[in-house]
């Protein structure tokens, strides 16, 4: 990974005074990021049609052709539109977009994750008794750590709490790690999760109730060296024929849901000015 984007997404990153808030002062719901999407999709609720699955995106003379299969209605279905925002990521588009494709979609890299909730049915508390925090990381894991994902909730005490613990397959190349994690299943990383985690709780799993795994193949994208100043970041950020414009965090090289907002705002501006 670039040492200059960790700096970058690290120290780049420190808000100045807001109108309402401290120069310290951080933005934060109980449902995460949820809460901000859920207010995002309010004003459009009734425009959203979810249960479909497009599988090709081309420009057409002046017009934008979507081909959808519609899993409600058992077939496939086509927009024309004007124009289009593809709020995808780059390694989607490669198929959608089939030979309008314009770019090295293959420079953009992304590292598979595992992704784990646990069910405690009990305050779990450090080795020196310290209470458990939001962001943890094990010392000397190869892990991401942990959150204590009801830490935004406004109940003072609950009779459980879930903690997420976060493990990238970050051997490289990802393509490998893919392939190594499709072999895994929950049997295998049971063992593995709760070994991390007893160092900083030993008392973990009695008091477990419940691991839900995830394993995301595509993970986030990982900025490695000279890709944030690539030509091939920046081709994939231009729209194809004023048609089809692009707004997806990986076209800033690190996912986080700031790069995204901008993304769609800025996309969404270019398009009416395009117009």
């Amino acid at each position: 990974t670039s040492a200059w984007a960790g700096l970058h997404y690290f120290a780049s990153r420190k808000g100045g005074k807001g109108f309402h808030l401290n120069h310290d002062a951080v933005l934060t719901w109980p449902e995460g990021n949820g809460w901000l999407m859920n207010r995002l999709r309010e004003p459009v609720a009734n425009y959203i049609q979810s249960q479909c699955l497009a599988s090709r995106v081309q420009v057409n003379k002046q017009e934008v052709s979507v081909l959808y299969f519609n899993e409600t209605e058992n077939q496939f279905e086509e927009i024309i539109a004007q124009k289009v925002i593809m709020a995808t990521p780059q390694f989607i588009n490669r198929y959608l977009l089939g030979d309008a494709a314009r770019t090295d979609y293959g420079a953009f890299e992304y590292a598979p994750w595992m992704v784990a909730n646990l069910t405690v049915n009990a305050d779990l508390h450090e080795k020196r008794g310290e209470p458990l925090a939001w962001d943890n990381v094990v010392y000397g894991s190869n892990s991401l750590g942990y959150v204590n994902a009801m830490h935004q909730h406004l109940a003072s005490a609950s009779p459980k709490n879930v903690i997420t613990y976060y493990k990238p397959l970050s051997e490289y190349p990802y393509s490998a790690s893919r392939q190594q994690l499709q072999k895994q299943t929950w049997e295998n990383w049971l063992p593995l999760i709760l070994e991390d985690l007893k160092r900083p709780h030993p008392q973990l799993k009695e008091h477990l109730e419940e691991v839900s795994v995830w394993h995301w193949g595509h993970g986030m994208i990982s900025p490695r060296p000279g890709f944030m100043a690539s030509d091939v970041r920046r081709m994939a950020q231009r729209p194809l024929a004023d048609k089809i414009f692009f707004a997806h965090s990986d076209l800033s090289g690190i996912s986080i849901f700031e790069e995204a907002f901008y993304w769609g705002t800025k996309v969404a501006n270019e398009m009416v000015s395009a117009s």
